[in-house]
């Protein structure tokens, strides 16, 4: 019996995989990426359930559970996700999990409840790193010998001892991978270890969510991807400050909180980068332009940043009007998707402060003159500074959805497939004069 478990925060994999573990007969198959869902989950012969708790790889979570559904009567599933509303018997749907210990109390019963044998055993197994996360160990240790007629166990280490230096070691390098540890001491080793896994986990959630130090991150990473593709580094450096110069005036303003909060959303790092981005590839865009002026470098970078507030990092993949209709997204969330450009772009018209073609620029970002939907065909009416950003997201979701190494040609060839505007031409023109090295 099998399960399997996509949760892209290795702590909590590694939870979520120890305690399921500790139930006999279930083997644990933990990964980080839904990608290599499709191929486990035809090569695997006993897959019963197939937690799914990435946010970040979302049409291939789609797929999978799509795939799932159809091909394979006997998997049951169990997604984390306030955006899918598809109803299905063996699709269990959680809005969101406010605490670790809510998703591994959900899978735990679910397993308890509708897979586990209820066969007795005086042993359950535990990872053998496991072990490593104590000081003192709660329980005696045990290791299986094997014999041919009966299951052996012999006492290798005992409750309240340290872990010795090279236990792990020696018994890696022996390929063992599990030790044992008596059944009726299974609940006090899960609460006890559980609880180290929770405290390490929510530290370090806390940590990553220091908003100076994983911008900076952010920032740094942007840079190097600009460099390395062939923008110039003393006009990528402009483009930072000036970013960072309007940012900062923003935030001296109260009328601004709620619009920055959207911006600066730690639990969203994809979106942030994206912006960030775009906003310095925009710059150096317009830059190219004779209509170049300090207002339109304001109006680029304004409407970079705030075009999509509000969005997910996994409504940021979804681009077009295909993949929108194919989308298992409720009607709702589908809905708010479809309007969002025209929505965004009135919360920015007639600010005080703000260039007035800020609103209008990021109704048009997607290519429809009203700001609904994702056109193929990019509307008469779009702006150059709208094609600008237009340009600019597409390059920019090349980049950070693509291989490391970039191929301009491939990004413009994407986009010339994405798009149909002989309007585009000029910008792109001025895309691959950006470019310093091919």
């Amino acid at each position: 019996m099998q399960i399997l478990i996509f949760e892209e925060k290795k702590e909590l994999l590694d939870l979520l995989a120890m305690n399921l573990k500790m139930n006999n007969g279930i083997e644990v198959i933990p990964k980080l990426f839904i990608s290599e869902g499709k191929g486990f989950v035809d090569i695997l012969p006993e897959i019963k359930l197939i937690v799914i708790n990435n946010s970040t790889e979302f049409d291939a979570r789609l797929d999978l559970i799509d795939y799932v559904l159809k091909e394979k009567e006997d998997i049951e599933m169990i997604v984390v996700s306030g955006t899918i509303k598809t109803e299905h018997p063996r699709l269990m749907l959680i809005d969101r999990i406010n605490d670790p210990e809510e998703l591994l109390g959900l899978v735990t019963k679910k397993f308890s409840e509708d897979f586990l044998s209820q066969e007795e055993s005086a042993y359950s197994p535990v990872s053998l790193n496991n072990l490593s996360y104590f000081k003192k160990l709660p329980v005696d240790i045990f290791l299986k010998l094997k014999d041919r007629d009966n299951q052996k166990f012999l006492k290798v280490l005992n409750s309240g001892d340290s872990l010795p230096e090279d236990f792990i070691q020696k018994y890696n390098d022996k390929s063992v991978a599990e030790v044992f540890i008596a059944k009726s001491n299974k609940d006090e080793f899960s609460k006890e270890i559980s609880k180290l896994f929770l405290e390490y986990f929510k530290a370090k959630s806390q940590k990553e969510n220091v908003t100076f130090e994983s911008f900076e991150e952010i920032h740094q990473k942007s840079f190097e991807q600009m460099t390395d593709i062939g923008f110039s580094p003393m006009s990528t450096k402009l483009a930072m400050e000036s970013v960072g110069d309007l940012m900062g005036t923003l935030e001296k303003r109260k009328d601004f909180k709620v619009l920055l909060n959207h911006v600066y959303k730690t639990d969203a790092p994809y979106s942030y980068r994206f912006s960030y981005m775009t906003s310095l590839i925009a710059h150096a865009l317009v830059k190219k332009f004779p209509w170049c002026s300090e207002s339109n470098l304001q109006t680029i970078m304004y409407a970079a940043m705030f075009s999509d507030i509000g969005l997910t990092d996994n409504h940021l993949r979804l681009r077009t009007d295909e993949k929108l209709k194919k989308s298992i997204m409720g009607k709702e969330d589908k809905e708010m998707l479809k309007k969002h450009a025209f929505e965004n772009g009135n919360k920015l018209k007639n600010v005080k402060g703000i260039p007035a073609e800020v609103s209008k620029t990021i109704i048009q970002h997607h290519g429809a003159h009203n700001g609904l939907g994702f056109p193929q065909n990019i509307s008469a009416q779009v702006t150059p500074i709208a094609l600008c950003l237009i340009v600019s997201q597409e390059f920019v979701h090349f980049i950070l959805n693509g291989d490391n190494k970039i191929n301009v040609n491939e990004a413009i060839d994407h986009i010339n497939e994405r798009f149909v505007s002989i309007k585009l031409e000029p910008v792109l023109s001025a895309l691959k004069k950006c470019i310093l090295k091919p």
